[in-house]
């Protein structure tokens, strides 16, 4: 049985000869998506075509993140995730959130990103204040029933990142890290770089599992620095936080992504681990591992602070102090906080100036010789 009718100026064919009725259009072209299609005859067809075509597009976008994905630097991956959750369509786990109040429930808030994903904001973390369609920044982590929640509270450390934290208890799975959220930080034992203990501090990385979407913080911080795209350059100002400390000296994270050394020779005294610092890039090798000092580089830039701290506390001192070039290194380290090389630089640019007087029993200002 077939019948005939007019559809939108086009003789359609419907027919019950086979098990579903088909529709057939004969059409002599069809322009879909720039592709010329000649004499389609069946509508499904063209459905089949949109869906391939959409599932084509999709398949490259992913395909090229995952290419630049392989292909970049450590830090570079970091920014790519933020895409690929985007492309996901989701609230990342572990990140602060900026998202919308969408309604309220017995329980709590529920809020919303621009793509329809929501997340609960528990009652003990409302605003003083607020209306639906309200935007809140709230950070996002799995709780004890491994629900994504969001919470007000500031964690200690964010994705990515480096911090010194505590082990507040150590069990079957590894070690628990105090990180300011309710559910404590886990430490697997495989990413502990040595065992942890009950009480201690150590620098941590934190990183999130991509397969169950859990947050973890390993102490191998070593595998997530990278020196092969440098950021800096010789003479630079950084921020550098110690990590471990050898024979050598003390290895550093520089500006949270490169991985610098102290030499024991430039640091007159001991630094802590997770000590955060101000230094500055003293040389960069030709392998791009960084030497880091704690002293501005160039006589002008290291000399007058070092100087004007000097003066500083001759004043205080009354005029006199009891160091020169014959003094101990760690004695002028503990009292100026400088190393011998930078104190004898120092109190050279003075002498020069005529600012002070160099004795054999120590230093002194010339207004009080004059006097």
């Amino acid at each position: 049985m077939t019948q005939h009718i007019i559809n939108h100026g086009f003789p359609v064919t419907f027919s019950h000869a086979g098990k579903f009725p088909i529709f057939q259009i004969p059409i002599s072209k069809v322009s879909i998506f720039s592709v010329e299609v000649r004499e389609y005859r069946d509508l499904a067809f063209y459905f089949w075509l949109l869906v391939f075509r959409i599932c084509l597009l999709v398949f490259l976008e992913f395909g090229i993140w995952f290419l630049e994905l392989a292909t970049s630097s450590l830090e570079e991956n970091k920014r790519l995730n933020f895409r690929c959750v985007y492309l996901c369509g989701m609230i990342a786990t572990g990140r602060y959130n900026t998202l919308e109040i969408d309604r309220e429930t017995s329980v709590g808030l529920f809020l919303v990103d621009d793509e329809g994903n929501d997340v609960l904001l528990p009652r003990k973390y409302y605003p003083e204040s607020f209306e639906i369609g309200d935007k809140l920044e709230v950070f996002v982590y799995r709780d004890s029933e491994d629900r994504q929640i969001a919470t007000n509270l500031k964690p200690f450390i964010e994705m990515h990142r480096f911090a010194l934290l505590q082990v507040k208890s150590v069990g079957p799975m590894g070690a628990f890290l105090n990180w300011g959220m309710e559910k404590d930080l886990l430490v697997p034992f495989a990413e502990q770089h040595t065992r942890m203990e009950e009480g201690n501090w150590y620098v941590v990385y934190l990183e999130l599992d991509d397969v169950t979407d859990r947050l973890f913080a390993t102490s191998k911080i070593e595998k997530y620095l990278e020196n092969e795209y440098l950021r800096v350059e010789k003479g630079d100002e950084v921020q550098v936080m110690v990590y471990s400390e050898s024979p050598l000296g003390y290895s550093v994270i520089v500006n949270q992504v490169h991985q610098g050394l102290i030499f024991k020779n430039e640091v007159f005294g001991e630094l802590a681990m997770g000590a955060e610092l101000k230094g500055w890039i003293k040389q960069v090798r030709n392998d791009k591992k960084l030497d880091i000092t704690l002293q501005p580089q160039g006589y002008e830039h290291s000399n007058e602070p070092n100087a004007q701290q000097i003066l500083t506390k001759l004043k205080q001192a009354g005029g006199s102090l009891p160091y020169g070039d014959k003094s101990n290194p760690e004695a002028i380290y503990e009292v100026f906080g400088m190393s011998k090389k930078a104190f004898k630089k120092a109190i050279g640019l003075l002498y020069k100036n005529r600012e002070i007087e160099i004795e054999e029993e120590g230093i002194r200002l010339r207004s009080e010789i004059e006097d």
